[in-house]
């Protein structure tokens, strides 16, 4: 199904060509319709992070705790922006290529989870882009930054 959606086509004069990914989950008779949809829907989540058009993404309850962990870790995110003390910065040198001189500092941010610990910012940069806070990020780690005198006038 896949294969045949993704196949490129011609509406009068545009070139289309559409993608799809699917989830699937399998049903009991006694399986709740709602439920059901719910657990297709976490599948299908699953299927687009694996990359877009995909379809091999069949829902297994270790998804499930997948997506309450990336939940609970997007509210903690946010809590953290409004109380700041968790958004930690962490000043990584960056040397010329030619003279190994250093030219600067980039500044990585790193959330302090109370339970978790430290967490990457490989993790909270994208989760903070797709929950749409990411300039929030970039604001505290700014101010911290500049409290810190790093920064130049």
């Amino acid at each position: 199904m896949v294969q045949r959606l993704k196949a490129p086509f011609e509406n009068e004069t545009t070139h289309i060509v559409i993608g799809a990914s699917i989830g699937v989950a399998s049903a009991t008779r006694s399986s709740d319709p709602g439920e059901l949809t719910r657990r297709a829907d976490i599948a299908l989540y699953h299927a687009k992070a694996a990359g877009r058009n995909t379809y091999d993404a069949l829902f297994g309850e270790h998804m499930d705790e997948l997506l309450r962990r990336r939940r609970a870790l997007k509210n903690s995110l946010r809590l953290a922006i409004e109380t700041r003390p968790q958004i930690e910065t962490i000043y990584q040198p960056v040397f010329t290529a030619r003279s190994g001189v250093l030219c600067s500092l980039e500044t990585l941010a790193r959330l302090n989870h109370p339970n978790l610990g430290q967490i990457s910012p490989n993790l909270i940069i994208p989760l903070a882009e797709d929950i749409g806070i990411i300039s929030k990020v970039g604001a505290v780690v700014l101010d911290v930054a500049s409290s810190k005198r790093l920064l130049r006038d």
